[in-house]
């Protein structure tokens, strides 16, 4: 069956960083035997990747490969139109990433990815409203970034628990409690419209990039309402049409 190859980029992500070369590339035996991951990388010393892209999606390219960046999603909206260079423009990203990632509000769409930095340190951006988690797990120096929770436990030394509270909250209907505490303890989750800045044996920074309360409420008039509505139902059926499948292959 031929794949419909319009639907955006979307890939599942699980990079583990180890110091000890021997245990990296053990680690990359166990991803490599595992079959959940098409394509296995190594973008900076000390790290290996495990991408497994959607079906329909496409594959980074050599921009973004040059740039330290690996997409979960998003990287349609980022790409530069017309002649405009991949590589430069992915560059001005990583950039961006590393001097100023609270402006990163300032690029359009929902976008995730990891930008990976000489010397082992990583940038995980995830979307303000997108599709994709981030989670991270730490030990000593070193590190594990996924999209998936399973793949902790399947990949990296347990043992790993449910945690009672979210998993009671989540069989009850609700959503993530407050923190960064995801379902399985020891590995954590990284907010929606946050980034979080990962070197081996310190401690983990998560900020805020956009923050979706502002600073004061202005009364909508009627005919403000009907034109917020109508944008809103535009942009809801614009979406549907982009991100779902006609074949059922979401």
């Amino acid at each position: 069956m031929k794949l419909d190859t319009s639907r955006p980029p979307l890939a599942n992500l699980f990079a583990i960083y180890d110091e000890d070369p021997l245990a990296l590339d053990a680690a990359e035996r166990k991803l490599h035997g595992g079959g959940q991951f098409s394509e296995l990388k190594r973008p900076e010393p000390g790290w290996v990747v495990g991408v497994a892209s959607l079906p329909g999606s496409t594959p980074d390219g050599d921009g973004a490969d040059a740039a330290g960046l690996l997409f979960a999603e998003g990287r349609d909206r980022l790409e530069p139109g017309g002649e405009y260079d991949a590589t430069r423009r992915f560059l001005e990203i990583a950039y961006l990433v590393d001097d100023a990632p609270q402006r990163l509000a300032e690029l359009p769409g929902d976008f995730g990815f990891i930008r990976f930095r000489a010397g082992g340190g990583v940038t995980v951006v995830c979307s303000c409203a997108g599709l994709v988690p981030f989670y991270w797990w730490q030990r000593g120096s070193s590190l594990a970034i996924g999209t998936r929770l399973g793949d902790f436990a399947r990949y990296l030394p347990g043992p790993f628990r449910l945690h009672p509270l979210l998993n009671a909250i989540a069989a009850a209907g609700g959503a993530h409690g407050p923190g960064f505490d995801s379902y399985l303890t020891g590995v954590f989750r990284i907010p929606h419209g946050c980034y979080a800045v990962l070197e081996g044996g310190q401690s983990v920074k998560v900020r805020d990039y956009w923050e979706p309360q502002p600073q004061r409420l202005v009364r909508a008039t009627r005919a403000k309402t009907r034109d917020h509505e109508e944008r809103l139902r535009s942009l809801l059926l614009a979406r549907l049409e982009r991100d779902l499948d006609p074949n059922g292959g979401n």
